[in-house]
C-alpha cells in the first residue's frame, strides 16, 4: 500500500512537469507566431518610413536646384522649409539605425554622412569671430568642392568637421545662431556668383546636397535585409526590434539630444542650433520611438493589419504595454507643454525640470522595453 501511493505521487509529479512542460511549449509555440508577425510588420514599417524620407528628400532638392537657378530669398525660404520636412521625415527612422547588427541595412556605413550633430561649423564656412574661416573661405588649401571631395572632407580632423549632412545644410540655410530670441537668416545675396567666396559657397551647398543624398538612397531595407531578418530567431529578431530601439532612447534621444545641452546648459550641444527647430526634432524622434511600438498611424489606415510590438506586449506582458503607453503620453505632454526654444528651456528652472521629467519616463519605457523582451529566451 505504501508503495502504491508513493507510485502515485512519482505519476502525479510526472503527469504536472509534462503538462508543465506542454503548456510551455505551447506558449513558445506561440511567441514563435508572434514573433513572425512581428518581423513583417517592423519590416513593412522601416520599407515606408525609408521611402517616405527619400522621397521627402527629393523634393528638398528639387528646391535646391530651383534655388541654384534663380538665386532668389523666396527659393532659399523654400530651401529652408523642404529642409525641416525631409529632416522630419528622416528622423523617423531613428528606430531602425541600430539593425545591422542583424540585418544589413547599411546605416553603420551611412549614417554618419547623414545626421551628424553638433558639428564644427567654422570648418565650413565663417563665423562671428573669424570672417574668413572655414572651407569656403580657403579656396588656395580647398580648390574644389565637388562631392568627392567633400565625403573626403567630411570629419577629417575631427568627428566635428562635417561637410555633408542635414547640420551642414542647415547651417549654410540659416548661418550661425547668435541670439536667444531669434535665427540668423542668411540672404541669398551669400549665394549669388559675384565673388570666390559665394560662388564657392553655392559650390559647396550643391555638393554637400549631392553628397548627403547619395548616402540616404544607400540605406536599404529591401530584398537583403528581409532574408536576415526572416533567418532570425525569436531571441535575435527582440534583440534587433527592442534592443535597437532601447539603444536608440538612451544614446542618441536621452544622451545626445536632452541630456548633453542640459548639463552644459550652452545651445552649442543643441542638434539643431541653426534653425532653432530642436524642440520640434526632439518630438519627432519621440515619433520614432514611437511608429516602432505602434506603426498603425503610419500606414494611414484604420484597418491596417499589421501587428506591432504594442500586439505583442499586450499578449506576453500586458502591465509593461500599459506603462509604455502611459509614459509616451505623459512624455507628448510634456513637450507638448514647452513653450520656448529649447536653448532657453534648457536654462529654464521650469523647463529643465520638464526635460528630467522627459527623461525618466523614458527610462520607464526602457525598463518595460526590456522586461518584454526577457519573455522571450
Amino acid at each position: 500500500m505504501i508503495e502504491m501511493t508513493k507510485l502515485n505521487k512519482i505519476l502525479f509529479v510526472l503527469l504536472l512537469f509534462l503538462s508543465f512542460s506542454s503548456c510551455k511549449k505551447e506558449k513558445q509555440s506561440n511567441w514563435t507566431l508572434q514573433v513572425t508577425k512581428l518581423k513583417f510588420g517592423y519590416a513593412q514599417t522601416a520599407k515606408l518610413t525609408l521611402t517616405n524620407a527619400i522621397s521627402s528628400y527629393t523634393i528638398f532638392d528639387q528646391k535646391v536646384s530651383l534655388f541654384n537657378s534663380v538665386m532668389a530669398d523666396w527659393a532659399l525660404n523654400n530651401c529652408r522649409t523642404e529642409w525641416q520636412n525631409a529632416y522630419n521625415k528622416y528622423l523617423l527612422l531613428g528606430g531602425f539605425q541600430y539593425c545591422d547588427e542583424f540585418c544589413m541595412a547599411n546605416f553603420n556605413n551611412n549614417q554618419k554622412y547623414i545626421d551628424f550633430s553638433p558639428i564644427n561649423y567654422s570648418f565650413v564656412d565663417y563665423t562671428a569671430m573669424d570672417p574668413n574661416s572655414g572651407i569656403i573661405n580657403n579656396a588656395g588649401l580647398y580648390p574644389t568642392l565637388g562631392t568627392g571631395e567633400l565625403l573626403n572632407l567630411h570629419q577629417q580632423g575631427d568627428e566635428k568637421n562635417a561637410t555633408v549632412g542635414f547640420h551642414v545644410m542647415e547651417f549654410l540655410f540659416w548661418g550661425e545662431d547668435q541670439s536667444l530670441t531669434t535665427t540668423n537668416t542668411r540672404s541669398a545675396n551669400e549665394f549669388l556668383s559675384t565673388s570666390t567666396v559665394t560662388a564657392r559657397r553655392k559650390s559647396f551647398l550643391i555638393s554637400s546636397t549631392n553628397a548627403t543624398k547619395q548616402k540616404l538612397n544607400a540605406l536599404s531595407f529591401g530584398a537583403k535585409f528581409e532574408n536576415d531578418l526572416n533567418t532570425l530567431s525569436p531571441k535575435s529578431t527582440l534583440d534587433l526590434i527592442i534592443g535597437g530601439l532601447t539603444k536608440y532612447i538612451s544614446e542618441d534621444i536621452i544622451n545626445h539630444t536632452i541630456q548633453q545641452p542640459l548639463n552644459s546648459q550652452s545651445h552649442l550641444d543643441e542638434i539643431s542650433d541653426f534653425s532653432d527647430l530642436t524642440l520640434t526634432h526632439l518630438i519627432q524622434k519621440i515619433k520614432a520611438v514611437k511608429i516602432i511600438w505602434d506603426g498603425r498611424n503610419l500606414f494611414n489606415d484604420p484597418d491596417n493589419t499589421n501587428y506591432f510590438l504594442v500586439d505583442f506586449a499586450g499578449e506576453v506582458a500586458p502591465e509593461s504595454r500599459d506603462k509604455i503607453n502611459s509614459s509616451l503620453k505623459t512624455i507628448d505632454n510634456l513637450l507638448n507643454s514647452i513653450s520656448m526654444n529649447f536653448e532657453n528651456a534648457i536654462v529654464s528652472n521650469t523647463e529643465r525640470a520638464k526635460l528630467t521629467q522627459v527623461i525618466n519616463e523614458l527610462t520607464i519605457v526602457i525598463s518595460e522595453l526590456n522586461s518584454i523582451k526577457k519573455m522571450v529566451n
